[in-house]
Order: structure tokens, then C-alpha cells, then sequence
């Protein structure tokens, strides 16, 4: 069994890795060598740290596992794999990879460094779990690469660092599926044609179909808006779900014609990219920000941002209050920021409650710190308590997570569907 990891083809402006090797996979299933190997049916699409300096558009990486079945079968199919590295990745990325879109301009721009490894070994698994939580170096890179490995590189090779972890990734603890249907080269850049409500009809039709649709305003997450191959991409719990589906969307009527689809074994939606969740305790209350973000300042994390296009979580933020405990799952920006992609609240604050009612029928106030409460009206005292009402509402339950609507997730963010956050 050997590997091949391609990663970092593409760049803001076009192209797609994703389409490299699916195009390389059929060419090594039809090719006149190919009776000397056999290509696995699920090659694998990981996402990696969100934050990554050079990430393009998805920051997916992808591999295949490949079976050779003659002693001479590696050597032949290495020549293969550098016939394809010349004439197929290599001018995909002269015509593609230079990053002069304005599309994501917010985003400082890179243009593509690729990188194809060919692996006798599947590397460990640390090195996928360093690539998804962290922010890694090509030169780290290096240190991994298992002795004996063929590696291809371009224009400095940092698709290094996704290859191998695309090859490293077992995906044995979670996983979910993605069908990727991509356009022939004539319609590549033109409005992409499917149907209008195909999102509604899938959700109901294949009910194990995932994240193709934002429910909170009937918006299809099919297709994507970048000037790219892909037509569209269905998610799936099971791989059947996502070839079914596919195969429904392909053959409706008014859905523009595909050059092929690629099945692929994914780490989206599984939260890889948490370690944990944590639970901190607000020192002020929050702060609303230019353009609608929260700053949550914790006495355990600093500050915490949340997002305005959060939607449930950013409206929780804003009404939580000074010594409200909340939980959180998220990620630690460059900046040192945490920002938020699920949230809670666990327990509210006294501030938010009301002194108790004196037998007299009146509310209790306080004498002072650390002093009791005592009646206005009649004088009686009691001990520093509060009651059980509260004096502002909370727009959800306590111990009720919420997340982001489907539009404004990450790749890699479970649904709340799925599971409890990390």
C-alpha cells in the first residue's frame, strides 16, 4: 500500500486541488499501467487550521492510497505520478495560481506553492493532528516526511505541509462525506446553473445529507462563489447519502452538464480543529464593537469575540452580563483573541437577580457589603440572599448551546446536530 498527498495548487484567483486530483485519479484508473495498481474508491479531504498564514480558499489538502500489485508496480506508477506533476499540476497552477483577485481582500494573499508526496508509509497521525490545531512551518514539515518518500515541489513546495498531513489522517474516531461535482473547462467562471430550491429537495429527500442548506434563510451551501471548477459539493453522514444526492442534483432537469464527481472521505464537521471547551466567568459586562462584534473580557481567557455574523451566539453574548458563567468552544486568533464558534451560559450572576420579598409584602435591599439585606417598609433583616427571579431575561436556556447559522460556519465546525461541542 503507498499514498500520494497533493496540496496547494490554487490560489484566490482559480483553480482547485480538489479537481487536480480528481483529474490525476482518473487518469491512474484508465491510464495503460493501470492494471498494475488499484486506486482506493475514497480518497481523503482534510481542512486544516483556519488561521493559517498561506490558506486559500478552503484550506483543504487531499490524498488516495493506492494498492500496487506487482513488484514493479511503485517504480512504474512513480513515473506516472511525475508524467502528471509536469503535465497536469504544474500548468494548472502557472494558469491558476497567482493571487490577483480582489475576492477576499481582507486576506493577505498568497500564490501557489505546491506540493505531490509519494509515501510507502502512512505517516502518524500527530503530524494531520499539528496541521488542524496549529499553525505549522514547511521546515517542520520536513522533519516528518517519512525517509523514502518521493516528494514533488513547486515554487518553494509549502503544499508540503498539507500533503503529508492529508496523508497522515485516519479520520477512525469521526468523518463525514463529500461528493464534489465539478464543470467542464468551457463553463468555468460562467454563472453556475442548478436548480433553485435543489438544497430543499435534497434536505428532504436524503435526510442524511448535511450543511447543504441554511435553514434561517432558505440559502442553498451547494455551490460556491469563487471562479473555480467546482459546481457544487454535497455533504453527507454516509458516503451513500452524498452519491445519491450527487447523482440527483447531476440528472435534474435545468442543472448545467459536469466533466465527473469525486467522492471523498472529509474531517468536515467534526470539530478536529478543538481541543476542548472551556468555561470562564465574565469580569465586566460586554462590549459591543464597530460593525456589531462582542467582547466578552473573562477573569480565566482575556477577551473573547463573538462575532456579529455569530446570529444565536453573538445574540447571546450581548446579553449576558458581569459574572455570568459561560462555556465556549472556539479558536485563539494570531492576536491572541479567542473567538467564539459555540457558546452557553451555565450560571447567571446575583447581579441579575432580585433581593427576596419581605413577609410584609416589600423587596429586600441591601445594607452594604458583606451587612445582609434589610426591608424598607418594616425592618426586617436576613442574611446577604437573593431569590430565584431575575431582573433580566437571557435569550436561551441556561446549559442550552448555541452556534452560528450554517452560512457562517467553518468547515471544520460540527453542527450542534452532530453532538455536544468538544
Amino acid at each position: 500500500m503507498v499514498w500520494v498527498g497533493l496540496d496547494d495548487t490554487d490560489s484566490l484567483s482559480g483553480g482547485c486541488t480538489t479537481n487536480v486530483m480528481h483529474r490525476m485519479i482518473k487518469y491512474l484508473r484508465t491510464c495503460d499501467d493501470s492494471d498494475l495498481w488499484e486506486v482506493s474508491e475514497y480518497p481523503s479531504l482534510v481542512r486544516l487550521w483556519p488561521f493559517a498564514q498561506r490558506r486559500t480558499r478552503g484550506n483543504a489538502a487531499v490524498s488516495v492510497e493506492i494498492r500496487c500489485l506487482d513488484e514493479n508496480s511503485e517504480d512504474i506508477l512513480i513515473g506516472n505520478l511525475d508524467r502528471l506533476w509536469k503535465e497536469l499540476v504544474i500548468p494548472e497552477v502557472k494558469k491558476y495560481g497567482t493571487a490577483t483577485s480582489s475576492m477576499h481582500n481582507e486576506r493577505e494573499q498568497s500564490n501557489a506553492s505546491p506540493s505531490m508526496i509519494f509515501s510507502r508509509i502512512k505517516p502518524d497521525e500527530s503530524w494531520y493532528w499539528n496541521c488542524v490545531r496549529n499553525e505549522v512551518t514547511a521546515t517542520q514539515c520536513l522533519d516528518q516526511i517519512p525517509e523514502g518518500c518521493r516528494v514533488w515541489e513547486f515554487n518553494g513546495g509549502h503544499g508540503k505541509i498539507g500533503a503529508l498531513a492529508a496523508i497522515s489522517w485516519h479520520g477512525d474516531h469521526d468523518n463525514t462525506w463529500e461528493v464534489t461535482a465539478y464543470r467542464k473547462s468551457e463553463n468555468i467562471a460562467k454563472t453556475r446553473v442548478i436548480p433553485i430550491n435543489i438544497s430543499q429537495q435534497i434536505d428532504q429527500e436524503f435526510p442524511e445529507t448535511i450543511m447543504n442548506r441554511d435553514p434561517t434563510n432558505d440559502k442553498s451551501l451547494l455551490s460556491p462563489n469563487t471562479p473555480c471548477p467546482v459546481l457544487f459539493g454535497v455533504r453527507s453522514e454516509t458516503a451513500e447519502g452524498a452519491i445519491f444526492a450527487a447523482e440527483s442534483i447531476i440528472k435534474s432537469e435545468g442543472c448545467e452538464d459536469v466533466s465527473g464527481w469525486q467522492i471523498w472521505r472529509t474531517n468536515q464537521a467534526t470539530d478536529d480543529h478543538i481541543v476542548s471547551s472551556h468555561s470562564a466567568t465574565l469580569s465586566s459586562n460586554p462590549v459591543t464593537i464597530k460593525q456589531g462584534h462582542t467582547i466578552l473580557r473573562t477573569n480565566e481567557f482575556g477577551d473573547l469575540v463573538s462575532f456579529s455574523q455569530g446570529g444565536d451566539v453573538n445574540r447571546l453574548a450581548q446579553n449576558l452580563r458581569q459574572g455570568d458563567q459561560i462555556e465556549f468552544s472556539g479558536l485563539e486568533a494570531p492576536d491572541g483573541s479567542m473567538h467564539i464558534e459555540k457558546l452557553r451560559i451555565i450560571s447567571i450572576s446575583n447581579k441579575r437577580k432580585l433581593r427576596p420579598l419581605c413577609s410584609c409584602g416589600k423587596r429586600m435591599k441591601s445594607m452594604g457589603s458583606g451587612q445582609g439585606i434589610r426591608c424598607p417598609n418594616c425592618g426586617e433583616r436576613d442574611g446577604d440572599i437573593w431569590s430565584q427571579e431575575v431582573n433580566s431575561e437571557v435569550p436561551f436556556a441556561l446549559g442550552e448551546w448555541v452556534e452560528p447559522s450554517p452560512s457562517n460556519r467553518r468547515h471544520l465546525s460540527s453542527p450542534l446536530s452532530r453532538r455536544s461541542p468538544a
